[in-house]
């Protein structure tokens, strides 16, 4: 299981990433956060989903369920809406990225998604 989150203090403003993948068991395999700069929340959620795919590359993992709270982002994921031009080539990355495992991505509540926005709001602490 992959929960990730991204955060943006104010919207564009300083942004980061959580992310945290379990095992079957719920143990911990990795967990990432990292600060951005100066982006959209959109593009914080994005980012981070994007890395956490990539973590479960990097671990061997080629199925998850991945959980975020943004659906706007999930209907982006899933062209039931379009997406900003400049976030564009990380959602490309996203689709990329998902054709090489098998990966149900759905929207939770922020309460599940609470390590990963921990995770992601103690990133943007600098």
């Amino acid at each position: 299981k992959l929960n990730v989150d991204g955060s943006s203090l104010r919207n564009p403003g300083h942004s980061s990433e959580g992310g945290i993948l379990w095992d079957h068991s719920s143990h911990m395999i990795a967990a990432f956060a990292m600060f951005y700069g100066h982006c959209t929340s959109l593009e914080a959620k994005a980012r981070a989903l994007l890395e956490g795919l990539l973590t479960c590359s990097k671990h061997g993992c080629s199925q998850a369920l991945v959980e975020m709270h943004s659906k706007v982002l999930l209907d982006v994921i899933q062209m039931k809406a379009t997406c900003a031009w400049h976030i564009n080539h990380i959602v490309c990355q996203i689709w990329s990225v998902t054709r090489t495992g098998q990966f149900h991505i759905l929207h939770g509540f922020r309460q599940v998604n609470a390590v990963a926005d921990a995770l992601a709001r103690l990133a943007n602490t600098n």
